[in-house]
C-alpha cells in the first residue's frame, strides 16, 4: 500500500472522508497515523455510521481478491457530517494541517474516483 505515513491528528474530516481513509487501509495503521487507538477509530466509525472492513478484509485484499467498498449510508438524523480527530493530549507531536488536507484529499479521490 503506499499511503503515506504522516500523523494526521488533529484532523476535522467529513464523513465522506474518513468512509474513505477507513476502506484505504487497515484501522491499525489509520489509527496510529490519527494517533488514537484502533477501537477509539472504530468506535468513531460506528457512532457515525461509517462502515468499517470486517475481519479478514485485508488478508483478501493482499490475496488479490476484489472487495466491494460498501458505500456510505445517510448520516442519522441529528448527526454532525464533521469529524474532530485529535491525539491523545499527551503527545508531543505536531502537524502541519496542509500535509493533513493533501493527504486525505490524495485517499478520497483515489476512492470515489471509479465509482
Amino acid at each position: 500500500m503506499d499511503m503515506p505515513t504522516t500523523l494526521l491528528a488533529p484532523a476535522l474530516l467529513s464523513r465522506t472522508e474518513l468512509h474513505a481513509l477507513v476502506w484505504a487501509e487497515p484501522l491499525r495503521h489509520l489509527a496510529g497515523r490519527f494517533g488514537i487507538s484502533d477501537q477509539s477509530l472504530a468506535k468513531l466509525c460506528d457512532g457515525f455510521n461509517i462502515p468499517r472492513p470486517r475481519p479478514g478484509h485485508w488478508n483478501k485484499v493482499a490475496a488479490g481478491k476484489e472487495i466491494a467498498v460498501p458505500a456510505l449510508p445517510p448520516a442519522k438524523a441529528g448527526m454532525d457530517e464533521k469529524i474532530e480527530i485529535t491525539r491523545h493530549p499527551d503527545d508531543p507531536l505536531t502537524q502541519d494541517s496542509s500535509a493533513v488536507f493533501r493527504s486525505i484529499a490524495e485517499v478520497t479521490e483515489r476512492t470515489y474516483r471509479d465509482r
